[in-house]
């Protein structure tokens, strides 16, 4: 009851918030017609705590570099994966906002923006929810005072955005969605070098110093690089399969005469526990993100549900088997891709059959 109270609450108040601003906030100028000519400065606003969003978002900022080719391009997100983009060849800043910090700190707060002003954005796509306008992504969009802001229609995008885009369709994938914003506003003779719809995939760029422990690893495991099974066990609620799914699977690849990685979260080391005593599997130890991805990339192919993790697979270039029963497919799968296979679908209980099927095709 109490938490439900506190919820209605915080309802209440984001309802008068908005209210208050828009009485309160002067109209934005009309938005000027974008010339490639004076875009040297870009902010792209994606301050999302998911790790897939964060990596379906790369695309994007690759593109802007071919739609604005002499611009320099920062990511402003937030501070739980900033690592995402550790070494994007695109990017040359990315902005952590400690979003907890500010809370009850104004001064923290204000100081932190006045710095992004003194930027002076020429561009700023605000990359938030394509249906749900973000209160905290549109504030920032503006605050930033850049010469043109840009992003979907939707709530009160209008009092915080110039150009306003109007949604894609449904089953119109993540990548694909961001990139629109950009193909909104890109001058003509740019938008023919942006990559077509349907056909985007992410980045992850490994140092070579990540690569470097990843091979020790490998090498520490007794297993040749490129040989093993990945199978991370994870997954936010409904989207994870079962545990003992995974563990059946893992036990068919071993009896093909396959080695088995097996990956997870803090959340998965007692399931993973469970299954140290399986012959022929190898239990990876707890690893910082980024050395996580380094070391997937060395499995011959990857199973996981529609998890973070699995974007990052993607990213690295590791092909995958991507596990979906209570999320779309079409907006986060990769089936477009052809080293990638999806199974299931929203509100479908996948079968071990089903998932080793898949893996059979992909061996």
């Amino acid at each position: 009851m109490a938490d439900n109270a506190l919820k209605k609450l915080e309802r209440t108040g984001r309802k008068a918030l908005r209210a208050a601003l828009r009485l309160g906030l002067p109209k934005l100028d009309a938005p000027p017609a974008i010339d490639a000519a004076w875009v040297k400065k870009v902010l792209v606003i994606r301050q999302e705590n998911r790790l897939g969003n964060l990596v379906m978002l790369t695309p994007m900022l690759s593109s802007v570099r071919l739609a604005f080719p002499k611009a320099e391009v920062h990511v402003l997100t937030s501070d739980v994966f900033p690592e995402v983009f550790h070494a994007h060849p695109a990017i040359a800043k990315v902005i952590a906002a400690p979003k907890k910090a500010f809370i009850g700190n104004p001064v923290k707060f204000l100081s932190f923006f006045r710095a992004l002003r003194r930027e002076q954005y020429d561009l700023a796509f605000d990359c938030s929810h394509m249906h749900e306008f973000s209160l905290s992504s549109g504030a920032a969009t503006r605050m930033v005072s850049a010469r043109a802001s840009i992003g979907y229609r939707r709530g009160d995008a209008d009092m915080y955005l110039q150009h306003l885009v109007a949604p894609m369709p449904a089953g119109t994938h993540e990548m694909d969605i961001h990139l629109a914003l950009l193909r909104a506003v890109a001058p003509p003779e740019w938008t023919s070098v942006l990559p077509l719809p349907g056909t985007l995939r992410p980045s992850w760029q490994i140092t070579a110093e990540e690569a470097a422990r990843a091979t020790a690893r490998w090498a520490e495991w007794g297993i040749p690089g490129g040989t093993a099974t990945g199978v991370f066990l994870g997954g936010r609620g409904t989207k994870r399969w079962p545990p003992e799914k995974f563990a059946e699977l893992a036990r068919r690849e071993i009896g093909r005469g396959k080695k088995v990685v097996l990956f997870g979260g803090p959340g998965e080391r007692d399931a993973l526990e469970a299954l140290r005593s399986l012959p022929g599997t190898r239990i990876a130890e707890p690893l910082a993100l980024r050395d996580l991805a380094a070391t997937m990339r060395g499995c011959r192919i990857v199973v996981t549900s529609d998890t973070g993790p699995m974007h990052v697979a993607v990213a690295v270039g590791v092909p995958t088997i991507q596990i979906f029963s209570a999320s779309e497919p079409e907006r986060y799968g990769y089936a477009h891709l052809p080293e990638h296979r999806v199974v299931g679908r929203q509100g479908e209980e996948v079968s071990v059959d089903t998932v080793d099927a898949a893996l059979g095709a992909g061996t």
